[in-house]
């Protein structure tokens, strides 16, 4: 990884990214709403665009800090250049009664959650731990063993580059930023929509969510899905129309699309299930236009949305053949992976329908995606809050003379939540459809409201209610997840290093493991993770094996069970060293690797294990010598 940290490297190229869009939105008189609405689009777009500069930089070889800073200058020089250009290009209308979009001030409250050094096993394992191991080799091409680093990743792009700058605390700035951008969105689109009311209701139903904290203080990718998404989502509704402003939209569309595409696997089914809403909305607004013309129109936004993933495509398809491995390699028979493989990997990914058995289920579901979390239901994901009741209740009871932005909305949410249940469980795969819901649930309030001619205040009390309700339902949830604990300890934090040292240490059991190797291994290092599989806070070349993928030793241990020659080939494969987790070993053996690994194979590497030289041990952890040359030890 290259030595040198760029503090604020992150918030610095957004800026650029933010700003080069803005220019280029007014060079070509894009016809947003007002100037909220721009804003939202430019950051979306900045985060789409430096995602898909760090993948291509990345494939390049150029993974480092310099190449960033030097890709944000060049960012900014485009954004000067097209400032200067434009002429007399018009700023968009003010946004009106701009006090009003001080509800944001709201996302203030999880800022702190940012301080909290990582911890939760799938961001020190691919999160954030195949960043680290990105910006330790200077390249983002997939890597041998580690399956995950295949799936796109645009949000761990964005990660990568917190990382390459301010460590951490920048990283977690991913997150955050993307949660309180999707609240912006909220409210202009309602403002766009006409019911600014409904966005004043739906932004603090977003922002306290808890599946939204949750994933923003766990450090998961899921609130960049969720701009990425919702962006998508909101753009498709200026596209549709024949005029040259639609078309501007259209191209804008596909390329959040593809930027959506390119955050996670699940995104193909997600965003394929806007398509009944979308033939809806256009079927409203463009009825007698001739099918092939229809056709032509889409030409743009399918080219824009093929561009802005094809770089997770094309990697993918140069390291193993099948652009979308792992998925259908029954078609594309990369050699590396295997039906049996492809069978334990799923196994992780159950989804609900499979669970399903009768109505009964469906009430404990939607108790549990409202205010009753219940982990054998919706996973380890919290609850979506006041929004999911409203919006199946906004299913039913909104007018029939509801504007079809409003429907296309809304079918688009029903269509995602039917996706879902069909391809997952966990609650927090139904964050990208949470601003929509939060929308028409704030939709469903507001015309309430109105029609009972209740006072504003009267609203705000409502929404208040609902938020406190939902913060009981995070509290509760969090006495297993310790949100709330770690909120008011992060206040602690800055500063204080030796805290935030004991703090993950608390829930990483190979931290210390961590701190010895990088204070006392020597550079040229070469590690190989044994039951263990997360890189994050390693700064020498680490092998991390995911438990899904093939584990060096399984052909090593299978070609020889002698303990000498198994240290003389991992010896020659460049190996110094082995960090050994022997609870989670054991705990991979009776789950991931019972039906892949056979037990003789297994028990061959644990006798290896014994015979070799221990140079740090803690509790379960231990970090082993490879005898030089290999051979047997002494």
């Amino acid at each position: 990884m290259e030595g040198t940290p760029m503090p604020l490297l992150f918030p610095a190229w957004l800026a650029a990214s933010s700003f080069a869009f803005r220019s280029l939105f007014r060079a070509l008189r894009f016809d947003f709403f007002h100037a909220g609405e721009e804003m939202f689009f430019s950051c979306a777009a900045g985060m789409a665009w430096i995602s898909f500069s760090v993948v291509v930089l990345g494939s390049l070889g150029h993974a480092k800090a310099s190449a960033f800073l030097l890709a944000a200058a060049l960012t900014l020089c485009a954004g000067v250049g097209l400032r200067a250009a434009r002429r007399e290009a018009p700023a968009p209308p003010a946004v009106p009664s701009p006090w009003e979009y001080s509800v944001l001030l709201a996302g203030i409250a999880p800022f702190p959650l940012t301080w909290i050094p990582p911890f939760f096993y799938d961001t020190l394992h691919y999160h954030y731990g195949l960043p680290r191991l990105f910006l330790t080799s200077g390249t983002t091409r997939p890597l041998v063993h580690f399956v995950e680093s295949h799936f796109p990743l645009g949000i761990e792009m964005l990660n990568m580059v917190g990382l390459a700058g301010g460590g951490y605390t920048e990283a977690n700035l991913v997150g955050w930023l993307s949660h309180v951008l999707c609240a912006l969105g909220i409210l202009t689109l309602a403002d766009r929509l006409g019911d600014r009311r409904a966005g004043l209701v739906a932004a603090p139903l977003f922002l306290f969510s808890s599946t939204a904290l949750n994933s923003v203080f766990l450090q998961k990718n899921d609130p960049g899905v969720a701009l990425f998404f919702f962006a998508f989502l909101y753009s498709l509704i200026p596209s549709v129309g024949a005029g040259a402003e639609a078309r501007k939209f259209r191209v804008l569309a596909g390329a959040l699309c593809g930027a959506s595409l390119g955050t996670k696997y699940t995104m193909l089914v997600s965003c394929a299930a806007t398509a009944p809403a979308l033939l809806l909305l256009r079927a409203r607004r463009t009825e007698g236009l001739a099918p092939e013309r229809a056709l032509r129109g889409s030409l743009p936004f399918l080219a824009a949305a093929t561009a802005a993933w094809s770089p997770w495509l094309l990697r993918n398809a140069a390291a193993t053949g099948n652009p979308v491995y792992p998925l259908l390699n029954g078609i594309f028979k990369a050699p590396s992976w295997t039906p049996l493989r492809m069978k334990i990997l799923a196994g992780d990914a159950h989804t609900f329908s499979a669970m399903y058995s009768g109505p009964g289920d469906l009430w404990d579901l939607a108790a549990s995606l409202s205010f009753f979390p219940d982990l054998e239901l919706s996973g380890p994901g919290a609850s979506l809050g006041a929004a999911f009741p409203l919006f199946l209740l906004s299913l039913f009871l909104l007018p029939r003379d509801t504007a079809a932005e409003w429907r296309f909305l809304r079918l688009a949410a029903a269509s995602f939540l039917a996706a879902w249940f069909f391809t997952s469980w966990f609650s927090r795969f139904l964050l990208p459809a949470l601003p929509a819901m939060a929308l028409l649930s704030g939709r469903l309030l507001s015309q309430w409201s109105r029609k009972l001619a209740a006072p504003r205040a009267a609203l705000a009390a409502a929404v208040l209610l609902c938020v406190c309700a939902q913060l009981a339902s995070a509290e509760g949830f969090s006495k297993r997840m310790g949100m709330f604990n770690a909120w008011r300890t992060s206040f602690r934090l800055p500063g204080r290093p030796d805290r935030a040292a004991l703090l993950a240490s608390r829930f990483f059991p190979a931290y210390g493991a961590a701190r010895f190797v990088n204070a006392s291994l020597p550079a040229e290092s070469r590690i190989l993770f044994v039951g263990e599989t997360r890189p994050f806070y390693f700064e020498r070349d680490v092998v991390a094996p995911s438990p899904f993928d093939e584990h060096p030793l399984q052909r090593v241990a299978t070609a020889s069970r002698d303990p000498a020659d198994v240290s003389t080939a991992l010896a020659e494969a460049g190996f110094t060293h082995v960090l050994f987790n022997e609870f989670e070993w054991h705990h991979f053996g009776k789950s991931y690797y019972a039906g892949s690994w056979d037990r003789s194979g297994r028990e061959a590497v644990e006798r290896w294990i014994a015979s070799l030289p221990e140079a740090y041990r803690e509790k379960s952890v231990r970090v082993l010598a490879i005898p030089a040359g290999g051979g047997r030890p002494r």
